[in-house]
């Protein structure tokens, strides 16, 4: 029976990568639990949480870097309360248009409304 991990242990690594905003590799979150947690029971920790979508991995091997997600808001909060600190995503202000049609796209490509063609326009075009 495979042993239970508390979300405590979860939590205190989470705080250790929101400390590096750009990203950490596995040596720095080592080094910030204090050599707490034994190396590869960090690894097995940190893809339980990429695999519960709590944390982001980039890169791969050696060069895999951890960070939090990119959430829209600032804050979100996790099951058991804990408020963690996220990166946001930073937009260039919009028309009301504009922010319809970034609404629009943000959907599911099942559903979006479909768009024909004007056949005859495009017959037509004669380049340069």
């Amino acid at each position: 029976m495979p042993k239970r991990i508390s979300q405590d242990e979860l939590n205190i690594i989470i705080k250790a990568i929101a400390a590096f905003p750009e990203g950490v590799g596995v040596k720095k979150i080592e080094d910030a639990l204090d050599g707490k947690v034994p190396r590869r029971t960090l690894q097995r920790r940190l893809a339980r949480l990429i695999e519960q979508k709590r944390i982001m991995v980039e890169g791969r091997a050696r060069a895999s870097r951890y960070h939090l997600p990119i959430v829209t808001g600032g804050t979100r909060t996790s099951t058991n309360n804990l408020k963690e600190s996220v990166r946001s995503e930073i937009y260039i202000p919009t028309s009301t248009e504009g922010k319809a049609l970034k609404e629009a796209i943000r959907q599911p490509i099942q559903n979006r409304h479909p768009v024909g063609y004007n056949r005859a326009f495009l017959d037509s075009y004669k380049p340069n």
